[in-house]
């Protein structure tokens, strides 16, 4: 370990004191922020682990003690001598090991250390069904002999009641036998009177053991869970081996790595264990704001729709630059500093702009108006109003129609894996379809959600809508089955419009009309 942790080993090397924010045990040096950001995209170390400081301090002394060089020749230890079971650098195998012959690389070794964990969580796993499938074996088998010996015992006492009364029935006959010989006619007449009572008595006993069942044959089987009879053919393996992408802390991803991130398969987050916290409040230096979007430099994008420019803000809250437009609508991030912006009811096109150059570079005619506005793939999908939802082709500008259902003024619509989502707020739904049009759910609740606007989703596939008239933000379950209001007027909403949903950062911008927008921190 370094001898002091607690500064950037990089600008204590050029005399100057930074605390450290990381440590990366590659290096094996504290870095500070501005030394971590240029690690982070630095060909040599872009691959190194690093963890925050304070949870590196918090990792027992004796792990913390452990050289990761060799002390004799600060080297980096390269190779692994399987005969003396010790991490070697270059200069130790020409100087101490030259006549050893079992090597192995000392990455091969971390992995196969890594490999066998994995190995034995699956063997612990595989031991833990084992041992549940004993157990409720074993449970089993205690029921069947209980069931059986119960079974028995109640044949046993019916056996010894019939016993009983078939010696009574012999001695009934013997009676019988007996006044006829002997008796006198009165003695006969009364005598077989009382018999025939006591007869009687005897058939009704039979009678209720019959309606009871105890003469019934008992057949004994074992009906298995249907669970564990499906459990063969259900159940097609053991588990999958997942590979977990951390995203880098650098700023710049382009925005097709965004849309990728949306394929990682992750546990999905309920929503009612999400929880919003308010970043900043931010002035977006417009009116009448109809879109907005977060650029991977942090910096954010508000449309006006009227007098039509597009506005960009630093994440400080200072405007950077303005760009007339002309009837900007709606915006998303394309990629390497270029937009593209809708136009709504006055222009038919969708204007593609350049904010190095803070220009429209090329106008794509959709013959329709267009508002809401999402990227997929190479295409851009759009809200055509009268003419559905349609998209273009980035690459040959050719248009085509996924939905030919009409759409209202001021719809916006957004993507995740092979749905759509779209608002309608002149019918108050959220609605989602199918690449091919085919519509999967509506939600609709007037209650809760009225003159639904901006429309953004998470990784998991919650969707965030605006509500305008109903002055909230509501975020509605991936099947639409279930919905939570999480933000309202009294987080500072007034006439709310649209919002966007930053998938690499988590966090949420919502902007009203007029001036004000609002930066949250989304977790669970």
């Amino acid at each position: 370990m370094a001898s002091n942790w607690s500064v950037c080993g990089i600008c204590d090397f050029r005399h100057v004191t930074k605390p450290s924010v990381v440590w990366c045990s590659d290096c094996d040096e504290g870095l500070c922020d501005d030394c971590k950001e240029h690690h982070n995209i630095s060909k040599s170390s872009r691959d190194h682990d690093i963890v925050p400081i304070g949870e590196y301090q918090n990792l027992p002394t004796e792990v913390l003690q452990v050289a990761q060089s060799c002390r004799k020749h600060n080297q980096k230890y390269q190779i692994f001598c399987k005969k003396h079971d010790c991490p070697c650098c270059k200069k130790c195998i020409i100087e101490e090991h030259n006549e050893c012959k079992d090597f192995v690389d000392i990455d091969d070794v971390i992995k196969n250390n890594r490999k066998n964990k994995l190995k034995n969580e699956i063997q612990l796993a595989r031991e833990a069904i084992n041992s549940h499938l004993d157990a409720i074996q074993k449970k089993l088998i205690e029921d069947l002999k209980l069931t059986i010996d119960k079974e028995n015992k109640t044949i046993q006492q019916f056996l010894k009641s019939d016993e009983q009364n078939e010696k009574e029935v012999k001695e009934f006959q013997s009676t019988h036998l007996k006044i006829k010989q002997h008796a006198s006619e009165l003695q006969t007449f009364l005598t077989m009177k009382q018999m025939e009572r006591d007869i009687t008595a005897k058939e009704k006993f039979m009678q209720s053991i019959n309606k009871r069942g105890s003469l019934s044959h008992s057949r004994f089987f074992c009906k298995i869970d249907t669970t564990l009879e499906k459990f063969a053919s259900n159940v097609k393996r053991f588990g999958e081996v997942v590979i977990e992408t951390i995203p880098s802390d650098v700023p710049y991803v382009r925005q097709k790595d965004k849309q990728a991130q949306l394929m990682i398969p992750v546990p999905a987050k309920s929503i009612d264990d999400l929880i919003l916290t308010l970043v900043q409040s931010v002035n977006t230096h417009s009116k009448k704001v109809s879109g907005c979007t977060m650029l991977p430099d942090s910096r954010m994008v508000f449309t006006c729709y009227h007098p039509g420019y597009v506005t960009v803000v630093n994440y400080d809250g200072s405007k950077d630059f303005e760009i007339k437009s002309g009837n900007a609508f709606d915006v998303v991030y394309l990629d390497d500093d270029i937009i593209a912006v809708t136009s709504g009811v006055y222009s038919h096109n969708i204007k593609i702009t350049d904010m190095k150059l803070k220009k429209v570079t090329k106008r794509m005619h959709v013959g329709s108006s267009n508002d809401g506005l999402a990227l997929k793939d190479k295409h851009l999908i759009y809200c055509g109003r009268g003419k559905g939802l349609k998209k273009i082709s980035l690459s040959d500008d050719s248009v085509s129609t996924i939905i030919t259902s009409k759409l209202s003024e001021r719809s916006y619509v957004i993507t995740f894996n092979d749905r759509i989502i779209f608002t309608d707020p002149s019918t108050n739904t959220v609605t989602c379809a199918s690449m091919q049009g085919q519509v999967k759910w509506i939600f609709k609740d007037e209650i809760i959600l009225k003159y639904p606007l901006g429309i953004s989703v998470d990784n998991d596939g919650n969707v965030y809508v605006i509500g305008r008239d109903s002055c909230n933000v509501v975020v509605i379950s991936p099947d639409g089955q279930r919905h939570r209001q999480i933000l309202s007027a009294m987080e500072g909403l007034h006439e709310p419009s649209v919002l966007h949903y930053d998938l690499v950062t988590n966090k949420l911008l919502i902007s009203n009309s007029m001036n004000k927008a609002f930066l949250f921190n989304v977790t669970s």
